[in-house]
């Protein structure tokens, strides 16, 4: 229900839906409340040459605390191994290269573009000249102030 809940509102491609529901039917099922039940069981490369383990799964907490949860919270790692979403190792490496790229292209399109007429204002002129026009329009008070 859940999933046809959220389908019904914000998902709106059926390739989506049905990865949604997938999730949904490994995520939302009665073995997550064994206290035993991992998710997923994630072996990365630890800091000292080691290899870390990390398990995904709702913490045991008899006594209701927050602080059990808090801390669980801490301890998950900063960035999700793709494998924690049924993803190959590979996706995370294809994930950057293609956010580094539109970056660059961002910044391409962006950049100021040159001028070699000679006859132009340089970037700085036109910024000091549209300083003085904004710094014209404040009143005096907030000038002198």
């Amino acid at each position: 229900m859940v999933c046809e809940v959220q389908y019904g509102g914000r998902i709106t491609d059926d390739l989506d839906r049905e990865l949604f529901n997938s999730y949904g039917e490994e995520y939302l099922k009665d073995q997550i409340f064994n206290s035993e039940h991992v998710f997923k069981e994630i072996h990365n490369e630890g800091g000292s040459g080691g290899r870390e383990i990390f398990k995904y799964k709702i913490p045991a907490n008899q006594t209701g605390e927050l602080i059990v949860y808090r801390q669980y919270i801490e301890s998950v790692p900063q960035v999700d191994n793709p494998e924690v979403f049924g993803l190959h190792g590979n996706a995370d490496l294809t994930f950057r290269l293609k956010e580094s790229l539109e970056m660059i292209d961002t910044i391409m399109e962006t950049r100021p573009k040159d001028s070699n007429s000679g006859g132009g204002k340089t970037r700085e002129e036109i910024v000091q000249e549209k300083a003085r026009e904004l710094l014209n329009k404040l009143p005096a008070d907030y000038i002198d102030g």
